[in-house]
């Protein structure tokens, strides 16, 4: 909504500050398995999951292009993790993206990758997806 201006007048900082809060509540209510927060294929916080998904991507988005936030790619990976973590497939792909040339900190890592991406096709069904999983077959 104050991301795109639907309604309201465009706010990148507000949009930013309202996805914080939903960082801030999912944090709250994601279970701890061993003190680690849940791995991409164990996450589930309940009929919250779709809309906490996507709530991260966006943080995600406005972390790795700077849009209301200060750009951080490790932030922007951590909330990619998140929304990974409740099966946002967009979420997922840009993760996979991240690992898979090792930004925001995280180690580069193929196989990792091909992992995402096969999540983001199965929640998601992305050609982008698609895409980047048939070149890393292929190649």
């Amino acid at each position: 909504m104050y991301e795109e201006g639907q309604g309201v007048d465009k706010d990148p900082a507000k949009a930013a500050s309202l996805y914080l809060e939903v960082e801030a509540i999912a944090d709250s209510i994601t279970p701890l398995e061993n003190g680690r927060r849940p791995t991409v294929m164990s996450a589930n916080v309940g009929n919250h999951s779709q809309a906490i998904g996507s709530a991260m991507l966006a943080l995600g988005v406005c972390y790795a292009q700077g849009l209301g936030l200060e750009k951080d790619m490790e932030k922007a990976a951590a909330a990619y993790r998140k929304g990974a973590n409740n099966r946002n497939a967009t979420a997922q792909y840009n993760l996979g993206v991240m690992t898979l040339y090792g930004e925001g900190g995280l180690q580069q890592d193929t196989a990792r990758a091909k992992v995402l991406f096969s999540l983001a096709i199965e929640n998601g069904d992305l050609q982008l997806a698609k895409d980047a999983l048939k070149a890393l077959e292929t190649a």
